[in-house]
């Protein structure tokens, strides 16, 4: 069974139902979701010093820069690829 993915908004409101004081079985059932995942969200909201926003922005951010990295890295590979290529084409005496 293939997994689904809810967004960070979504959790975040069942989270807050839950928080108001309503029962996990209930929101669960309304929503239809097991009641170990409404746990496992509540668990995730509550651990480290971040939250979901705070480390989606992190992993973005991340990501970003991994990106630049790669981007700069493949530039410079590209480079010296030529370079190499018009050294040993232009110093061959044969």
């Amino acid at each position: 069974m293939a997994r689904k993915h809810y967004s960070l908004e979504y959790r975040e409101q069942i989270v807050a139902l839950v928080k108001s004081g309503r029962s996990i079985t209930s929101v669960a059932k309304e929503f239809g979701l097991a009641d170990q995942t409404v746990r496992n969200w509540l668990t995730e909201a509550q651990e480290g010093p971040l939250g979901w926003r705070e480390r989606e922005r992190a992993l973005l951010s991340e990501n970003a820069q991994l990106k630049e990295e790669r981007d700069i890295l493949a530039k410079a590979t590209a480079w010296f690829a030529t370079e190499t290529t018009k050294t040993r084409g232009g110093s061959s005496s044969s």
